[in-house]
């Protein structure tokens, strides 16, 4: 949490101080249950109820292939999870394992023999939207709320605002989690030895340890298998899902989207509430615009890896995934982009989350989205030099703001050389 906003939760400002700390999602100005989604989801949804758009069935996986296909996400970003950590837990175990694909925007998770498929999607205004789509004889995509937010939602200074979720835990070879035992929500920021717990990995980790493919025993992860294809083949029959695997890299670039989507939801709800009018202390001490930079400190912070756990070995996928990433997305004419992968000691070859190209980015408060293109312009011009971004080399930063200023739309004037 911000410090600023732990001021703002720790003041004697009044009634208002107390609905800004304890707002829930259905109070102005967030009126979540109220506020239709805007994103590739509710689009898709409309256009199967107008009959613009229909999806194929397939007898194994029904109409999971169509559905990617409409939504635009790939087959190669399949990550598998066999804890029992769902809506629908009873149906997962390591022989039926959870299975996730993801693109910039939407995550669809589905599991074999079930008709419902999940699906989270990042929303310009609702932070993230859930959805349902159930595999009858018609394909029927609906928004969810209630069922979903028991899980995903969460309650900061900021309020509470709905988020996604990448956790690792403790799991049994039933599927079952140890309650008792940590659990971890990861990111780029989590030491490897706490990732992956109760999911399948396929690549190569170059011999860092983690804690996917193990199952509990005696209170000690103890691994089944390496991060191999033959892994998943041992515990059960690859051919009935899309894909072989449960690609490494996929599952890192996903912890890292997932991290930088929270952390924009969190401010821009910040932000919604204090420019709607609630009060910060009354001395002073505390401006909004004070509280906004610490949120928007926070998402500058992420977006530039300030606190990326470094690689220690080189890493390696399993799937096309690695290069089908890379091609996606903007290029500078040189050929350089936010998305080029370093896997030898960091995630990134440049440093900067791609995420900055989403509607999610975009629409961000008006003055929470000018206070981190300032942030963002002051460390890579070299402005600010804090050791804060010392793993930016000077070559990272001019590349960084190079690749921005080809390749963002709407960048303020100030970014130009």
């Amino acid at each position: 949490m911000p410090a600023s906003a732990q001021q703002i939760e720790q003041s004697e400002a009044g009634p208002e101080i107390e609905i800004l700390s304890k707002g829930r999602l259905d109070q102005p100005p967030i009126e979540y249950l109220k506020t239709p989604g805007q994103n590739p989801v509710s689009r898709l949804r409309d256009q199967l109820r107008d009959g613009s758009v229909q999806l194929d069935y397939e007898p194994q996986q029904g109409y999971v292939k169509s559905l990617l296909k409409h939504l635009q996400i790939p087959i190669d970003s399949q990550i598998l999870v066999f804890s029992k950590t769902s809506l629908q837990a009873f149906r997962i175990s390591p022989s039926n394992p959870r299975a996730f694909y993801f693109n910039d925007e939407v995550v669809v998770g589905w599991i074999q023999g079930s008709s419902l498929v999940e699906i989270a999607t990042a929303d310009p205004e609702l932070g993230v939207a859930f959805y349902s789509m159930q595999m009858g004889r018609r394909p029927y995509l609906s928004r969810e709320n209630n069922r979903c937010l028991t899980c995903h939602e969460t309650t900061t200074g900021a309020g509470k605002h709905p988020v996604h979720m990448v956790r690792s835990v403790s799991t049994r070879s039933s599927g079952k989690i140890n309650l008792l035992l940590d659990m971890h929500d990861t990111d780029h920021t989590s030491p490897i030895e706490e990732r992956w717990g109760g999911w399948f990995v396929t690549g190569d980790a170059g011999g860092m340890q983690h804690m996917g493919n193990s199952f509990l025993e005696n209170e000690t992860m103890v691994a089944f298998g390496k991060d191999s294809s033959e892994t998943l083949q041992s515990q059960f029959d690859t051919s009935l899902w899309p894909s072989p695997t449960s690609d490494l890299i996929a599952l890192m670039i996903l912890e890292h989207q997932i991290g930088m989507q929270n952390r924009m939801i969190e401010a821009n709800y910040a932000a919604k509430r204090l420019t709607a009018g609630y009060q910060v202390a009354e001395d002073g001490s505390v401006s909004t615009q004070e509280a906004i930079n610490e949120y928007a400190s926070s998402i500058v912070d992420y977006m530039l890896f300030a606190d990326e756990v470094p690689l220690t070995a080189s890493i390696k996928g399993s799937s096309s995934f690695t290069e089908s990433f890379q091609k996606q997305g903007l290029t500078a004419k040189n050929g350089r982009s936010l998305r080029e992968l370093d896997l030898n000691t960091r995630l990134f070859r440049y440093p900067c989350s791609y995420q900055i190209y989403t509607p999610q980015f975009d629409r961000l408060q008006p003055q929470l989205l000018a206070a981190v293109y300032r942030q963002l312009h002051d460390v890579l011009s070299g402005k600010n030099a804090s050791p804060r971004y010392e793993h930016l080399a000077k070559q990272d930063r001019d590349a960084i703001l190079a690749i921005l200023i080809e390749t963002k739309k709407n960048l303020p004037d100030y970014f130009q050389p």
